[in-house]
């Protein structure tokens, strides 16, 4: 039965990429989610094949065991992407958690071993505890406005650090400020999901409106004219992007 369950749940998804693909004029980027890495190769060759323009992997691993030191969670997300690469023509994205000692350097490996872009971040359903039944539960399934700040940082630091890896910002965004805030630190694109579902596919005409006059009012004519106008490399004072103690940033010693 689970191995029927698999197999159709992986032939709907090709359905749906051959049907999004004929239906629409933009690219179509395929997710990948697994677990073994020889189930990795073997999707993403046959989303390759059913037309996907890209390929986004969604990778996370829960560092449970203690056991497990953090070089070998690293070297299986890359060991994941290498074998995918060996396997397709088409752009590959990693989308990661923020489970890293170094996001910086971590990016940088995953460019090296064949990354065309990285997504920051994946956001994880998360436990938590029912005080009426004593159970665990799932939280919050959306995100929050209030998630931007966790890609937003990483966004400025990544995109000034690791040259040619694109950047897709992803967790928080449900607007056009959100929008174009990322775009600012240095991301290429933004993702949408909670958002839509909150509000419908309709958010999307105005985030584009949205970022369309902010564009007008800052006499900007394209976007790379300000892409990364606010990252890391590109402020007077790039120590704002790293501070993150509450004193230290309130006591006065700027």
């Amino acid at each position: 039965m689970n191995t029927y369950l698999r197999e159709n749940s992986i032939s709907q998804h090709l359905t749906l990429l051959k049907e999004a693909k004929a239906a629409v004029n933009i690219p179509v980027i395929a997710s990948i989610n697994c677990v073994s890495p020889n189930e990795w190769t073997t999707f993403a060759k046959e989303f390759e094949e059913a037309g996907a323009d890209a390929i986004e992997l969604n990778v996370f691993y829960l560092p449970a065991n203690r056991n497990t030191q953090p070089g070998e969670i690293e070297q299986m997300y890359l060991t994941i992407l290498e074998k995918i690469k060996e396997e397709v023509k088409i752009p590959v994205a990693i989308k990661i958690g923020m489970y890293f000692t170094n996001i910086v350097a971590m990016t940088d490996k995953l460019k090296a071993s064949g990354a065309n872009a990285v997504v920051l971040f994946n956001r994880f359903y998360e436990p938590d505890i029912n005080l009426k039944t004593l159970e665990i539960v799932a939280s919050e399934v959306f995100s929050s406005p209030a998630d931007l700040r966790r890609s937003l940082r990483w966004v400025g630091l990544v995109s000034s650090s690791v040259p040619h890896l694109e950047i897709a910002a992803s967790t928080g965004i449900h607007n056009g400020d959100a929008v174009i805030k990322e775009l600012l630190a240095g991301a290429q694109v933004t993702q949408l999901c909670s958002t839509i579902y909150q509000n419908g596919p309709g958010v999307i005409s105005q985030i584009l409106k949205d970022l369309k006059s902010f564009m007008q009012k800052w006499n900007f004519k394209n976007i790379d004219e300000f892409r990364g106008r606010l990252s890391y490399k590109n402020i007077p004072d790039p120590m704002l992007y790293e501070r993150s103690q509450f004193m230290k940033y309130f006591s006065g010693n700027h």
